[in-house]
């Protein structure tokens, strides 16, 4: 079970790392690409140059490792009601994150007449409702525990910043900066916790 719990820990630092790795690979080659504008599903659509390696090694192995993530997570912070909602919608993000990718956007921007794009919508906007809401759930859990009070305040931050930048109604031409502050604001608070968590059960396996 240590060697389960260790990888799954892991597994909430490297999806960053894979994600950024993607991104940025992928958007050298992009000419016009840019970071500030441009959104990541915008390297992924369909037909456009490394958009199936974008897909393919960055956003949905990105998914998954969140997904797995989420048990490293709830066994850190314990058992609890507030815990487990907040362990489902953390492994829910990381499957509609990886889902977006499985329904690439097609055509122009804006264009909901096609399935795949009103597919690919709906999962971007559950994917960032649901990892915007499982730190504040968690929050929730680590008020109610003395052990836990000091993730309390990291927790609600880092909520409120994945919500408010990731559904910032006038983001004009910086769509792009709102989309990564949002998921750096997730990452951060995903990470930290990870480590954590991964410290823990590796203090308890050494008594």
């Amino acid at each position: 079970m240590k060697y389960i719990d260790a990888c799954v820990a892991v597994a909430g630092v490297a999806s960053p790392i894979v994600l950024a790795t993607a991104t940025i690979v992928i958007g050298s080659q992009r000419p016009g690409y840019s970071h500030l504008r441009n959104t990541l599903s915008e390297l992924g659509m369909v037909g456009v140059p490394g958009a199936v390696w974008m897909n393919g090694a960055g956003i949905i192995p990105a998914g998954i490792l969140v997904t797995a993530s989420a048990l490293a997570v709830y066994r850190g912070f314990g058992a609890g009601p507030w815990s487990t909602a907040g362990g489902i919608l953390l492994a829910l993000g990381g499957v509609c994150l990886a889902a977006s990718a499985l329904s690439p956007w097609r055509g122009s921007a804006m264009d909901f007449s096609v399935l795949t794009n009103k597919l690919h919508f709906v999962f971007a906007m559950a994917g960032f409702a649901s990892i915007s809401a499982s730190p504040l759930l968690f929050c929730l859990h680590a008020r109610g525990s003395p052990a836990l009070r000091g993730w309390f305040g990291p927790s609600l931050i880092a909520g409120l910043c994945i919500f408010i930048l990731g559904f910032w109604p006038v983001q004009g031409n910086y769509r792009g900066v709102f989309q990564r502050a949002s998921l750096t604001s997730f990452y951060c608070w995903l990470s930290a916790v990870c480590v954590w968590a991964l410290k823990q059960r590796l203090r308890l396996a050494g008594h």
